[in-house]
């Protein structure tokens, strides 16, 4: 087997930041780009519940991601749980469980016996009652010793605070005093409390003496045997006896269950030799396929499934390798897939995609698949096909896929996994717009549509499978020159269709009448409404100037255009101030009549005189309010925020220079604006006036060139600012502007 090695900490700092960069700047579909949301392969269908923590995630444990939680995490039994059964068994029903428990766990040595004298009141055998009570009242010394360190695991400091050896060698000696006196089930605990206090004492050679010595001694599968067990291999562990160790964690890993967890994150083989003497410890082929399993989790999941079917192809633990060895490489071939489409900051070569899969697993694990002699063949060729489909072989995949489907189960999660790898194999064979196979296509993805939404999120796996294909395919049927089904099967807020009206045109007349069954589902996946659309419409209509159709246009687009705006957007001041334009009282205005304002000031302001160059004024304020900077932003925001910008590239320009979203540019046009403040100005007989209007457009022209200067450089535009100081500067308004705007003041001071 290979050499056991550790990675730097500089190392996985390093993987860890890579890993960051990839999500952050991936393909923009999923917010969730780790394995849990690129994984489509469920670990699940092995059946085996005691055994998900241990599925494939960059997690130590496994829990499975999903919006909605119908089931709570898988957990194994806690110690305290099987330790209270335990005890509830010994006494039998006469005792209740609840006060049981509450004298075991959360009663105080001294309180012990007023609490237990009504509890087994009635309680026939007294000597019984006796004895266990003697013995509580030790444990309970006990476990604050044992328990001062409890955070820290194996491999934790030990705490600063002193340890009393006179009282734990007293302890000790008390308990070995009362095991000869006590029946089997008192003496094994006993014998526990022992070990706990040889091993938190730090005393590890006497505690493996002491393991050594009784080991034997403890009958059946009771919880101390374990507890003891576990204890034991600390010790050896903590004396740099690594072989032992990990054998006897590997004993409790695969014999307690409330301690599993536990012992496989104590099971460390450090080095080959440790390793071998792991092995040569095990005493039948069942520990040896356990030992497998463990490093297989821990470290190399295809050395564990060989050496595990070499010595029983048909063992109980191949499974749950199996399905982590998919779920790994979906991983890796996830990651290849970020590295062919993103390439930041990395110089690794991207690999085909046989070779992110990895031939010689592909060639092992055919090999079983092939062979058949398993405990459940089928899983092995669902597997094998899953992992050709991601190879790229779709033809060979659905091939094992169909010969795993004819021998496995009914069972429903099954046969979903069997019919999902299917479809994936069969997207991925998709190369270019193929009509003929659209029919199977809506089908299956309105099969897989039907089970999300009944699963409510239980199996993440099909979202996860349902987002890919739709980006997949998008992107084919996008090169194929069919930008509509391209974007009815994934959504991009930057697609050129919303950035003008015939696009959105070509939307709505596609979701009208669509023809075939493909063209059915696309339609219903799709999820703007027709009066969504025509508001996005109205929008790019109003912001090109075109007002009489913007005005008819946002009377289609339903509620949305019907809502209130939260400031009056033809109220401007010096300094924007929003939240001060929410709060002030103000005239209530939605989008359908703001539409029909502008439409009636843009007819008012063609005359001449200061009636045509007030409803400029305010024609101009409309323009202006409804860009980025005004106090309207409502007015170009949608419930799928196609015009909204790309923050980041405003507000760290030097680090993101691109506004990520194109569509959104209209929002920034000052156009408009500046023309009807310039009107404003021809068209005003009074001073003050003009100076408000030559100021409003002296802040169109700075907002214009920090949006195309989003690096900060440049030289910036004094136009009107060298209009007001040559031809303004005797007015109310101007000194008002000195007093408000700064950056007129650091002009006039130069």
């Amino acid at each position: 087997m290979p050499g056991f090695r550790t990675l730097s900490v500089g190392s996985v700092i390093l993987l860890a930041i890579l890993a960051a960069v990839i999500r952050i700047f991936g393909s923009g579909g999923s917010d969730c780009e780790d394995l849990d949301c690129r994984s489509f392969f469920s670990p699940g269908i092995i059946q085996s519940p005691h055994e998900r923590p241990f599925f494939f995630r960059d997690n130590t444990f496994y829990e499975p991601f999903t919006l909605f939680r119908p089931f709570p995490p898988a957990k194994d039994p806690p110690v305290q749980a099987v330790n209270l059964e335990e005890w509830a068994a010994y006494f039998g029903p006469a005792v209740p469980k609840a006060e049981l428990s509450n004298l075991i766990y959360k009663v105080p040595a001294e309180d012990v016996a007023n609490t237990a004298a009504p509890l087994f009141q009635k309680y026939a055998n007294k000597d019984r009652v006796t004895k266990a009570l003697e013995y509580l009242l030790l444990a309970k010394r006990v476990e604050p010793i044992a328990t001062r360190s409890a955070d820290q695991g194996w491999q934790g400091n030990v705490s600063a605070k002193p340890l009393d050896m006179t009282l734990v060698q007293e302890l000790i000696d008390s308990a070995e005093k009362k095991i000869p006196q006590s029946d089997k089930f008192l003496a094994e605990r006993y014998r526990l409390q022992v070990m706990r206090l040889l091993y938190y004492s730090s005393r590890y050679a006497d505690a493996q003496n002491y393991f050594e010595q009784f080991k034997n001694s403890f009958g059946g599968e009771g919880s101390p045997k374990y507890r003891f067990m576990d204890l034991a291999a600390g010790a050896y562990y903590k004396d740099k006896k690594f072989g032992k160790a990990n054998y006897l964690f590997s004993l409790v890993f695969d014999k307690f269950l409330p301690l599993r967890r536990s012992s496989y994150f104590s099971f460390h083989p450090m080095e080959d030799g440790d390793w071998n003497e792991t092995l040569a410890l095990a005493k039948n082929v069942h520990e040896r396929e356990v030992l497998w399993q463990l490093l297989g989790i821990y470290a190399d999941g295809m050395a564990a499934i060989e050496n595990i079917y070499k010595l029983n192809p048909k063992s109980e633990l191949l499974p749950l390798l199996v399905v982590r060895e998919v779920n790994k490489t979906e991983h890796d071939w996830t990651a290849n897939q970020d590295l062919y489409r993103n390439r930041l900051f990395i110089r690794t070569e991207v690999k085909s995609d046989l070779a992110a899969v990895g031939t010689m697993r592909l060639a092992r694990l055919k090999m079983i698949a092939d062979t058949g002699n398993t405990t459940k063949p089928y899983l092995w060729r669902l597997a094998v096909g899953h992992l050709l489909a991601l190879a790229g072989d779709s033809r060979m995949a659905e091939t094992y896929i169909a010969m795993a489907r004819k021998s496995m189960p009914n069972v429903p999660e099954i046969q979903e996994q069997a019919r999902m790898s299917q479809l994936f194999a069969r997207t991925r064979a998709i190369r270019s717009i193929d009509r003929s196979v659209e029919p199977y296509l809506a089908s299956e993805f309105e099969w897989l549509r039907n089970s999300i939404d009944s699963k409510r999120g239980a199996n993440f796996r099909a979202d996860n499978l349902n987002w890919w294909a739709l980006g997949y395919l998008s992107q084919i049927y996008q090169n194929g020159s069919d930008p509509v089904r391209a974007l009815m099967l994934t959504d991009s807020t930057a697609s050129p269709l919303y950035g003008t009206v015939d696009g959105i045109e070509m939307i709505l007349a596609f979701k009208r009448s669509p023809a075939t069954s493909f063209d059915k589902f696309l339609v219903k996946n799709y999820k703007y409404s027709i009066e969504e659309l025509q508001e996005l419409g109205a929008i790019k209509l109003l912001y090109s100037g075109d007002l009489t159709n913007a005005a008819e246009t946002f009377k289609l687009a339903g509620e949305n255009a019907q809502r209130e705006l939260k400031a009056d957007p033809f109220m401007i001041h010096i300094k924007d101030c929003h939240e001060c334009d929410f709060k002030a009282p103000h005239t209530k205005y939605t989008k359908v009549t703001f539409a029909d304002r502008m439409l009636a000031l843009s007819r008012a302001s063609q005359g001449q005189g200061d009636e045509a160059a007030q409803a400029s004024f305010e024609l101009a304020n409309g323009f202006y309010n409804m860009s980025f900077y005004g106090n309207g932003r409502e007015i170009f925001d949608t419930h799928h925020h196609n015009f909204y910008p790309d923050v980041s590239s405003l507000y760290y320009g030097p680090v993101f220079p691109s506004n990520g979203n194109p569509n959104s540019e209209i929002v920034f046009n000052m156009d408009l604006a500046e023309k009807y403040y310039v009107q404003t100005m021809n068209l005003f007989s009074n001073k003050e006036n003009k100076t408000k209007a030559a100021f409003m457009a002296a802040k169109t022209e700075q907002n214009r060139f920090f949006v195309t200067h989003r690096d900060g450089k440049g030289d910036q535009p004094w136009t009107y600012f060298k209009l007001l100081k040559d031809s303004y500067s005797d007015t109310q308004y101007y000194r008002e502007i000195i007093n408000e705007c700064g950056t007129f003041r650091a002009y006039i001071a130069r």
